[in-house]
This record gives C-alpha cells, sequence and structure tokens, in this order.
C-alpha cells in the first residue's frame, strides 16, 4: 500500500534522477541526503499514527500490510474472536487489523504520548518503543506500543506492532447499596405509673390517731364555776 501521506523517507532515499539536481552535469549523481535519524523518524511516524488513530480511527489500518502483524496483550486486552485466551493473540492482514482496531475501545479517544524511543535495525527497518495512555472523559489506560517500521519505496510501514495494556482500564462501577431495610414503627414503651406516695411512716400514724388530748366535761365546768365565784367577790 503507499505510504500514509508525510511517512518520513527510508535512509538514503532521494526524489529526482541522477543528473537531475539544479547545476549537475550530466552524467553526474547528486549527493544523497545524509540519512534521517530513528529519533526523526520515530517522531515523525508517532505524531501520525496516534493522530489518525483519535480523528479517523477507521483509516488506521493503512499504516500496515497483508504481511503486517499486530499482537495485542496485558490486562484487560479483550481475547481475538474465536480464538482462546491462552492461544496467540495476533492477527495479521489489513482486514484483521482493522477488525482488531474496534475491539479495543479506541474510538473517540486519543493518545498522551509520554515516551518515544527509536532505532536503526536490520534491512534499514527501525523499531519504535512508544509509552503513553489512552485518554477518553474520566478513562485511562496505560500502555506500551513496540513497532517495526520497513522500508517502502517512499517511506515507510508498520510490518509488526506489539501493544500491551499495563492495567485493566476503567475500573468497574461501584456495586450497587443494598437497600435500607424497611423501617418498623415500634411504639414507644409507655411512662411507667407513678409510684403510690410513700406510705407514712409508723410513728407518723400514730400521731395522726393519738392526736391532742381533749379535757373532760367536768373538769371544764368546775374551771368555769370557779370563775364566776371569782368575778362575784370583785
Amino acid at each position: 500500500p503507499p505510504p500514509p501521506p508525510g511517512a518520513p523517507p527510508p535512509p538514503g532515499h532521494h526524489g529526482g534522477s541522477p543528473g537531475s539536481q539544479p547545476g549537475s552535469r550530466p552524467g553526474s549523481h547528486a549527493p544523497s541526503p545524509p540519512p534521517a535519524s530513528p529519533s526523526v523518524i520515530g517522531n515523525v511516524f508517532v505524531q501520525q499514527y496516534y493522530s489518525i488513530m483519535a480523528a479517523t480511527l477507521d483509516e488506521l489500518y493503512k499504516f500496515y500490510n497483508n504481511g503486517s502483524t499486530l499482537h495485542v496483550c496485558g490486562p484487560g486486552a479483550p481475547p481475538v474472536p474465536g480464538v482462546d485466551v491462552g492461544a496467540d493473540q495476533t492477527v495479521r492482514t489489513q482486514a484483521g487489523i482493522h477488525a482488531r482496531f474496534q475491539q479495543l475501545g479506541y474510538r473517540g479517544k486519543r493518545c498522551e504520548v509520554a515516551t518515544v524511543d527509536s532505532s536503526h535495525s536490520i534491512g534499514g527497518s527501525v523499531v519504535v518503543m512508544v509509552t503513553g495512555a489512552i485518554v477518553g472523559g474520566d478513562d485511562r489506560r496505560s500502555f506500551t506500543q513496540t513497532f517495526v517500521l520497513a522500508p517502502q519505496e517512499g517511506g515507510y510501514y508498520v510490518l509488526n506492532d506489539i501493544v500491551r495494556f499495563l492495567d485493566a482500564g476503567p475500573a468497574p462501577p461501584p456495586a450497587p447499596r443494598a437497600a435500607p431495610s424497611p423501617q418498623v414503627n415500634v411504639a414507644a414503651p409507655e411512662p411507667p405509673a407513678a409510684p403510690p406516695p410513700p406510705a407514712a411512716s409508723a410513728a407518723a400514724v400514730i400521731l395522726e390517731q393519738i392526736g391532742a388530748k381533749k379535757p373532760e366535761k367536768k373538769e371544764t365546768e368546775a374551771k368555769e364555776t370557779e370563775a364566776k365565784e371569782t368575778e362575784a367577790k370583785e
């Protein structure tokens, strides 16, 4: 497939034909520009790749060809449909890679790149290792991703891609709380009856019953007669 727009050319690649540079003599070759450093290639590729992932996920498979492989692993990585969890989860071909992207929850999300490390490899290929996080809303999922970029006419394509998620993704929602038990109306206990007034002590009862002793009738009459006699004498 043609390289994605703006893909960096492989080292030593230059356009034009021998002798086509201005000021060159017939039959002479223009000097080749110095090959791009792996750091430049990796950073340009990463910027393109994750921009397209966020903007047009359905175009992301175009970075690969039918000989490419994609392997996704780590906590929470969904298994390939029809493949046991313990079996090889590598997918191949552009169609297989495109279908795999639809499973990974990338749609509507973006990538926050933390680090990019790149190195030249065999046959002019470039190995690029990325760390970062897939972010969308309140979700944040850390990952590492390693690409092998193979040279092709005019640029590079992804020959091998390994993605490892470092966490299981967003935490599941908290379990609903148990419904509170229905309230039971319990009648308040009636206040205890007022205790009867304490019985009067034995001494008090005896005094009430006795009372003050009244004088007898005879004594009263004698005193009255004595008083009258005293008044007469005076």
